[in-house]
């Protein structure tokens, strides 16, 4: 129990608190649990330093070391407060480094995405092709990519999104039984898509795109990372590549899918 006095100090600088209210604070606060701004730092650190009072008052039966004790205790919490925002804009650690670098390679790598598909429908305008996609695990990311360049209107008839086995074998005809033997990630299967899609549509040239972005492996146990790519040109063999890029995010498997397509294309629209 608690002497009368003791009672009377134990009540919390934010309004009257028992002991425990003053004890609960101070665990809830490295638990993450309390709004800390709602009383601010120095009612906070005056709160656990007329905690820490209490405690040794009970202890030691002084309340002279007891003063001393809680008034170090709410200076140097009030201190460390002010201070901790002041030494991690000093020390920002390897977060902040990280996330930037990151965001630049990744706007860095969107703009060499948006050139490449400016050179592809610039190859398409000078050779007088026209192009088709079809896409997996890509969704759209490819043709979109190119609607998006000058000449896509003259140029690029649009794109198939097959997703499943179901619907490559639908749309563009890929055969049940390759699906079965082979998985869906396999360079003849990607073969085929961009075959089915050139005989589907007027284009000269088709580029396909099959893969798992991510997060899991495939049905079939493919790895995530593993993507195929093919390009079909009227009068030319097919090209094609496969590419294990390893599980480094699905957003990023889908754009290092995306560039290598382009420059697949590339390498096909400028062939004579």
């Amino acid at each position: 129990m608690l002497h009368r006095s003791q009672r009377h100090l134990a009540h919390g600088p934010c309004g009257p608190a028992p002991y425990f209210f003053c004890r609960g604070r101070f665990s809830r606060l490295f638990k993450g649990r309390l709004r800390i701004h709602s009383c601010g730092p120095l009612p906070l650190a005056l709160g656990i330093a007329l905690d820490t009072y209490v405690a040794i008052a009970q202890a030691l039966e002084s309340n002279l070391a007891a003063t001393s004790v809680a008034g170090t205790t709410a200076i140097v919490l009030t201190l460390l407060w002010y201070a901790y925002p002041v030494w991690r804009r000093i020390n920002p650690g390897t977060s902040q480094p990280t996330s930037e670098a990151f965001n630049s390679m990744q706007q860095s790598l969107a703009g060499d995405l948006a050139l490449a598909a400016v050179r592809v429908l610039g190859l398409a305008k000078k050779r007088n092709l026209t192009i088709v996609t079809a896409e997996s695990c890509t969704a759209g990311m490819l043709s979109t990519l190119l609607s998006e360049a000058p000449g896509a209107s003259e140029h690029l008839h649009g794109g198939f999104v097959t997703y499943t086995k179901e619907n490559k074998t639908k749309v563009l005809g890929v055969s049940e039984h390759l699906l079965t033997e082979k998985s869906a990630v396999c360079t003849e299967v990607t073969i085929a898509m961009a075959e089915g899609a050139l005989r589907r549509s007027p284009a000269d040239l088709a580029v396909a795109v099959t893969g798992v972005a991510g997060p899991e492996p495939d049905e079939d146990g493919n790895p995530v990372g593993r993507a195929c790519i093919a390009v079909a040109r009227r009068g030319y063999e097919p090209s094609y590549l496969a590419r294990n890029y390893g599980d480094i995010g699905r957003d990023a498997v889908r754009r290092r899918a995306v560039a290598d397509a382009l420059s697949e294309l590339i390498r096909m629209a400028d062939k004579d």
